[in-house]
């Protein structure tokens, strides 16, 4: 077939260099490769007073009255993950935003996926959530 036949749709590519730009913005919240020996040194109670400090502040202060030590962690990491995602999705445009849309779907397949396993194992649902 020639190419001349080829019939091209129209894309709506979205917003690339503005999310990117956004993105590598975000990126200088994460912690550097030099933090994670000295959190290997914490104990959790001591890592989540340092997260409390940073980025995370929002999430920690939001569950510190339900939750402490590791599963403090767990929740606000995962939590704060949430929010960054959510917000990249709001300023994403076109087929980036459905790209990213997708992308995430992984992670709830993964989630779900987890879920079931520990339901056959007879782990408590208080455990898996």
């Amino acid at each position: 077939m020639p190419l001349s036949d080829i019939v091209r749709l129209p894309l709506n590519r979205g917003n690339y260099p503005y999310v990117t730009a956004r993105v590598k913005g975000k990126k200088k919240n994460l912690l550097g490769p030099e933090a994670y020996p000295k959190l290997m040194k914490m104990k959790p109670s001591q890592i989540a007073r340092l997260l409390g400090e940073t980025t995370y502040r929002e999430e920690m202060l939001a569950l510190a009255s339900h939750y402490s030590g590791s599963d403090l962690i767990e929740k606000a990491l995962n939590m704060n993950l949430a929010r960054v995602y959510r917000d990249i999705l709001s300023f994403s445009k076109g087929d980036l935003k459905h790209m990213v849309e997708e992308y995430l779907d992984i992670w709830d397949v993964r989630n779900i996926k987890t879920v079931i396993r520990g339901v056959e194992h007879g782990i408590s649902r208080k455990v898996i959530v």
